[in-house]
């Protein structure tokens, strides 16, 4: 009887062991995607990846997790800020008459299209950081849920873009509602939450107009220039999407020696000088250049500019955010040119009162633009001596006579002249090895014409053909040299010579008065 008694109670104990364990997986079950409030205590931290693109790129959903981006690279420098968005998301929700299934999708998006009104100072959650060590950077230890055990919601924006390169397209605005789960959990949370802003940029450049340079034959990208030339240039500047919040904006030209800024030429569209921008170039330059800017100094320096912005104030300026400004101007060759060297020039852009790291903008790639020269060397026919004081002038192929201004011996090319009153003329000076040098010249073919002979020589008959080519002023072996022959030596008169000839031919006379009146007599006889 007590055995049968003990299986009973055994019997009952079983069973209750069952309803207890299928009680357990009931509930197990109803509260599998639930995660109680005390779990989510504590905090998160959130890393920013931050890439950048050459071009718009298609959405890709955060995981909160590592991921891998094809065709993207790190982006340094840029600015984030966390603010607290808590209360704005309760209250979007409480206020919206979506349906309850989309009203967090809803207020979500809200955050996201007017972050800007969200996003006060009073919001802020810590210091703003800035993304280094391969673009990265972690807001540590973000509360998951505030005072009264809501769900924390943060907005996370990109407050300041890199100074370089230059980013047209923030990342879009980040709405995190805490608790995050771990990828393909629905019980885990994540403490560690990996997030990859993308932020568009682009690169500026500097181009050149190669539709006025002489091409050089078979020497494919190689151009000459002379002194009448105006090399246009074009500088594409790719403004930042936030150019309201840079430092400053400048753009500095800084041409090689000899090449020089034509006054007035820059043109900028859509933006007026003196409210846009203000432009210095000359002796204006070094007065007004900014302290960090110092180290562009060297020759031929102030013969480029310096563009300062109106990023802060200027409208205009600030509609362009994101878009490409373009800058076009003339440069020209002036008296210190040297010829057979390559003429360049190297344009920066600046948004933070310093021009490094940003890389520098050339035109042209391979582009070799030069201008030429060439050295003459006036002599004496028989002596070879240097001579000085003789005059010509220079004509081109169409029939066109050079001006010329002088400077350090040197004549430089300004234009071409049809009336042979308005062209210069080249006077050769003492100088032993060359004694006339002409520069700014294309490479081609010219002539030179003597038209003033130095005193007591002949005027050389006939024009000289000579060619402008690649090291024909630098090369010594190109010197040409133009001879004057020496004219007849007569004495001078009230010289002693002249009374030796006049003896001569008084005896002559004589002799020959003598010589006719005996013979005349001997025939008469």
């Amino acid at each position: 009887m007590k055995d049968m008694k003990n299986s009973v109670q055994g019997k009952k104990l079983a069973v209750i062991s069952l309803l207890t364990a299928f009680l357990a997986v009931i509930i197990a079950f109803s509260n599998g995607s639930v995660v109680k409030a005390d779990e989510a205590d504590g905090t998160a931290n959130i890393t920013l990846h931050k890439l950048q693109y050459s071009s718009q790129q298609e959405s890709v959903q955060n995981t909160g997790g590592l991921m891998e981006f094809a065709n993207s690279t790190p982006l340094n420098g840029a600015e984030f800020t966390v603010y607290d968005v808590t209360a704005d998301y309760y209250s979007l929700l409480a206020d919206s008459t979506t349906d309850s299934k989309n009203k967090e999708k809803a207020a979500i998006q809200t955050l996201e299209d007017k972050s800007a009104t969200y996003a006060t100072a009073d919001k802020v959650v810590g210091a703003p950081q800035v993304t280094a060590d391969e673009g990265t950077t972690t807001f540590n230890s973000l509360a998951l849920k505030d005072d009264t055990g809501r769900d924390k919601v943060y907005l996370i924006l990109e407050t300041k873009t890199p100074n370089s390169p230059t980013v047209t397209v923030k990342s879009v605005p980040l709405v995190v509602s805490m608790p995050v789960y771990q990828n393909e959990s629905n019980t885990a949370i994540n403490y560690d939450i990996h997030l990859y802003p993308k932020n568009i940029v682009a690169t500026d450049k500097k181009e050149i107009d190669l539709s006025n340079l002489t091409a050089v034959d078979g020497q494919g990208n190689h151009y000459s220039v002379d002194g009448t030339s105006k090399i246009k240039y074009s500088i594409t500047v790719n403004v930042p999407a936030d150019i309201e919040l840079k430092d400053r904006f400048d753009v500095i030209d800084v041409p090689t020696e000899g090449l020089k800024y034509v006054e007035k030429s820059l043109e900028i569209a859509g933006l007026t000088e003196g409210t846009d921008y203000t432009i210095y170039a000359g002796h204006q330059l070094a007065a007004n250049l900014p302290e960090n800017y110092q180290t562009l100094y060297q020759d031929g320096f102030e013969n480029g500019f310096y563009i300062k912005f109106n990023n802060k104030d200027s409208a205009a300026i600030q509609a362009l955010a994101g878009k490409a400004l373009v800058i076009s101007y003339q440069m020209q060759i002036d008296s210190s040119i040297v010829p057979d060297l390559t003429i360049n020039n190297t344009a920066y852009v600046s948004f933070d009162n310093t021009v490094v790291p940003n890389t520098p903008l050339t035109p042209g790639g391979e582009i070799v633009v030069e201008t030429g020269g060439y050295k003459f060397h006036k002599v004496d026919s028989q002596t070879g001596k240097s001579l000085a004081k003789a005059s010509f002038l220079v004509i081109n192929k169409a029939g066109q006579y050079g001006a010329f201004t002088l400077t350090n011996g040197e004549y430089l090319l300004i234009d071409w002249k049809d009336a042979l009153a308005e062209a210069t003329t080249l006077v050769s000076t003492s100088t032993d090895k060359s004694n006339l040098a002409i520069k700014g010249l294309k490479y081609g073919e010219y002539k030179i014409q003597e038209t003033v002979a130095p005193e007591g020589y002949a005027l050389a008959k006939g024009a000289v053909t000579f060619e402008i080519a690649e090291n024909s002023y630098t090369d010594a072996g190109q010197i040409m040299e133009i001879a004057n022959t020496p004219k007849g030596i007569l004495p001078s008169t009230g010289g002693s010579g002249i009374y030796l000839f006049l003896a001569v031919g008084v005896i002559a006379i004589a002799g020959g008065a003598f010589y006719f009146t005996k013979g005349r007599r001997k025939f008469e006889a």
